[in-house]
């Protein structure tokens, strides 16, 4: 059994190097620790940060995969950085992450990390809803409005 913890490294200031450990404890007791991973804060030719533990809230899925709050996941069991990628956190979905990315220049869109294939792809269906839940829609009729509550199952009701 083990807790996995954020360490900023000794030297950080010059190297930029932060360290994923595992403190293993036995029957209520610290036993050691083990390194899973070391990665930059920044890294040459990136914008802003690269990988970091200590902006928003860390996720842990799986009781295996690390999603940062920047959006970076880690696979602790395997002891690899799997995606660096800056991205709002939306949800876990089986065996995949879901994300939504809001930027100037790319624009709007969700996207899908794989955890069994590794791969990170764009959802390109337009009316794809990351979280599934009513929408209401007012639809005019004179001077009166009808609403249309759509359910989760797609089916329309009008009030």
């Amino acid at each position: 059994m083990g807790l996995l913890v954020s360490e900023l490294d000794p030297k950080a200031s010059s190297n930029k190097l932060q360290h994923l450990v595992k403190y293993i404890f036995s029957e209520g007791s610290f036993v050691g620790k083990e390194e899973v991973l070391s990665v930059p804060l920044q890294k040459e030719g990136v914008k802003g940060s690269y990988v970091r533990f200590d902006l928003g809230e860390n996720k842990l899925y799986k009781n295996r995969y690390i999603v940062t709050g920047i959006g970076n996941i880690i696979d602790a069991q395997s002891k690899k950085l799997l995606l660096t990628e800056k991205d709002q956190f939306v949800k876990f979905n089986g065996d995949s992450v879901v994300f939504f990315t809001n930027d100037i220049f790319k624009g709007k869109y969700y996207s899908v990390f794989n955890l069994q294939t590794e791969t990170y792809s764009r959802v390109n269906d337009l009316l794809y809803k990351a979280i599934p839940g009513r929408d209401i829609e007012f639809a005019p009729i004179g001077k009166l409005f009808q609403v249309w509550l759509y359910d989760i199952s797609g089916k329309k009701k009008v009030w």
